[in-house]
């Protein structure tokens, strides 16, 4: 399991529950800048994808390649990549909530 776990109503977690919380908050904040970092690097991961699926299964998995390996060069740390991921889901959520609009006005 890779979510945090959530209290009961009315009881409280155990440490150990705590704990996991603490470990896969401490792991998203990773993710979460690695996928900043891929987007920063690569317009094509953070922009509409016109061609087949298979074609975007071959660019995003060389896209992640190159990125780590520019992660091996420059860590992963800084602030910069998590604004620019917070960026893109933002940017995503309003394109969300365009279309679902649209769908509610027809």
């Amino acid at each position: 399991q890779f979510f945090q776990k959530k209290k009961t109503h009315g009881k409280l977690l155990s440490v150990e529950d705590e704990n996991w919380n603490a470990t896969v908050a401490s792991d998203r904040i990773i993710v979460d800048n690695f996928f900043g970092r891929l987007t920063k690097l690569w317009a094509v991961i953070s922009t509409k994808f016109r061609w087949t699926e298979e074609g975007y299964d071959d660019i995003f998995r060389l896209c992640v390649a190159l990125t780590n390996f520019h992660v091996s060069f420059h860590p992963l740390c800084d602030d910069e990549d998590a604004a620019h991921y917070n960026l893109y889901k933002n940017r995503n959520y309003i394109i969300g909530e365009r279309i679902v609009n649209k769908r509610k006005a027809t």
